[in-house]
């Protein structure tokens, strides 16, 4: 008698092998497919929408066209759960067989709480320098070739007042750091000498700190670095309408309190080699229609060279009162006074032996200025602008060296057992300035241009003494053990009246005469 086939095969078969197959023949049993479209109630198909079965892993994200597939679902009944983002959530029962995939189509409801979309639209400025606009308060700026260095986006040494980190990204700028203390400012353009900026126009706030414009135009007061928002400049003779140095504008826009804080502190204390100490304080703020700001630096220093020792100090002060939204008025106070002792020039052979040494240990340099100054701003309506500053410079420029070639050494004469007497060198600047523009927008050639005009006085007086016979000593000493040799009066009243006009003859041009 014959044996049933199918008994032949199972013992053919391992038994590792017959329970693969019934693993198999389960698997395909009992295991679904749940597919779908995403949509919103418009018929936009969605993009990356999460559908899930809920307290299961099985999940997926819509594609392009907003199709899913959920696979190897077990027959049963689930929860379906699908999100989006702004949309309300979408939730049903759903029950799946063996028989054939399930399939449902998904519409989402805009969420009613979301609210409407804002779009913020912003630049980033990564360059410390920018451009001035065409018209700035009472000013024309338009073809004025011009650069505003912002100081809050400086990566530069204020502390020390490195110059020429401050004005790096300004082209065609030279500098002078003739003493390396960065007591003063050097700059100029052209080509022109820069010492102390003789051939800048030299401003802070609008108004003129050189010391005697017409006189003595050095800029022997130069404000803390810190307490300096920002410096504007403008080139050659665009800048003549500030006065008469041709080689361009430096200006110098102070700090202000925090338009949103009653009270505001800042500090910043330095230490550095050659025994640096530099410590800036500043409070600030705004309390109603009154805005306050005052800062103090003191800085002191050995020098990089022996007998180059420096005291530097210098104070702001600024109340503003804002009488309503077409007048305002602010009030500044600037001083400065430092000694700065000098080490004294080399010559080619000395530096080239030693840049270091030096043969002067008793030359001393003391700028002394307190500036008290007046601005006031009126806009009689959107296109009239009135401006008036006025300010008052009483400073002092001292000296007291021993005055010879470099090859000349300052040493104890071995017959008195002296020094050699100094030579004292005194200025004193008296300078009142006055200016009042007005800036007129109208239009013309269906464009909108702008006339500016000013009107300005100035009242100066320096007295220059010098050739002083000092003291023999070693400190800072103005004493005279003889009468000065120079001794000059200089006075200057000038009166200088100022136009210009901005046309817009198209989108892109414009004339500036």
């Amino acid at each position: 008698m014959k044996k049933p086939i199918h008994c032949i095969l199972f013992r053919g078969l391992s038994l590792h092998s017959i329970f693969f197959l019934l693993f198999m023949v389960n698997t395909f049993s009992q295991n679904s497919v749940i597919k779908g479209v995403v949509t919103t109630n418009t018929g936009e198909k969605l993009d990356a929408a999460l559908v899930y079965l809920k307290d299961t892993n099985f999940k997926a994200f819509t594609g392009s066209n907003g199709e899913f597939a959920l696979k190897g679902i077990s027959s049963g009944s689930y929860h379906l759960v699908c999100d989006y983002l702004g949309y309300t959530t979408f939730e049903t029962d759903i029950t799946v067989n063996n028989s054939a995939p399930y399939h449902i189509d998904i519409m989402m409801q805009l969420d009613p709480h979301l609210l409407n979309v804002a779009v913020v639209i912003g630049h980033k400025e990564v360059n410390t320098v920018k451009r001035m606009p065409e018209t700035e308060g009472t000013m024309i700026y338009a073809a004025k070739r011009n650069d505003v260095i912002q100081m809050d986006r400086q990566n530069s040494n204020t502390a020390q007042v490195m110059q020429r980190q401050i004005f790096s990204k300004v082209p065609g700028i030279n500098l002078w750091e003739f003493d390396g203390s960065g007591n003063q400012i050097s700059a100029g353009t052209r080509g022109l000498y820069p010492h102390r900026s003789i051939e800048m126009n030299v401003r802070q706030d609008n108004y003129v700190i050189n010391s005697d414009l017409f006189g003595y135009p050095e800029a022997h007061y130069g404000p803390s670095m810190d307490a300096v928002a920002k410096i504007e400049i403008i080139r050659g003779s665009a800048a003549l309408q500030y006065g008469p140095q041709f080689g361009g504008l430096i200006n110098y826009i102070m700090r202000e309190g925090d338009p949103d804080k009653k009270f505001s502190f800042r500090t910043q204390q330095t230490v550095g080699s050659e025994k640096l100490v530099s410590s800036f304080n500043a409070v600030g703020g705004t309390l109603g229609k009154l805005n306050y700001y005052a800062s103090f630096n003191s800085r002191t220093s050995s020098g990089y060279r022996k007998n180059s020792a420096y005291n530097n100090y210098s104070a702001f002060a600024s109340i503003g009162y804002k009488f309503s939204d077409k007048l305002t008025a602010k009030i500044e106070y600037s001083f400065l006074d430092y000694v700065d002792q000098l080490a004294g020039g080399l010559s080619d052979s000395m530096f080239n032996d030693n840049p270091y040494q030096n043969i002067r240990t008793r030359n001393y340099f003391q700028p002394h200025f307190d500036i008290p100054a007046l601005l006031i701003n009126l806009t009689l309506n959107a296109n009239t602008s009135i401006s008036l500053v006025s300010n008052y410079i009483y400073g002092q420029r001292n000296s007291v060296m021993f005055i010879q070639p470099p090859i000349v050494a300052d040493a104890i004469n071995p017959v008195t057992l002296q020094y050699a007497n100094r030579q004292v060198d005194r200025d004193w600047y008296n300078s009142w300035s006055n200016e009042v523009r007005i800036l007129r927008k109208y239009s013309f050639l269906k464009n909108t241009s702008a006339l500016s005009l000013g009107l300005r006085y100035s009242d100066s007086t320096t007295r220059r003494a010098q050739r002083g016979t000092g003291t023999t000593g070693t400190d800072f000493d103005l004493s005279l053990t003889a009468p000065y040799l120079t001794d000059l009066h200089f006075k200057t009243i000038n009166y200088a009246v100022y136009g210009e006009n901005l046309f817009h003859l198209g989108t892109n041009f414009s004339l500036t005469p």
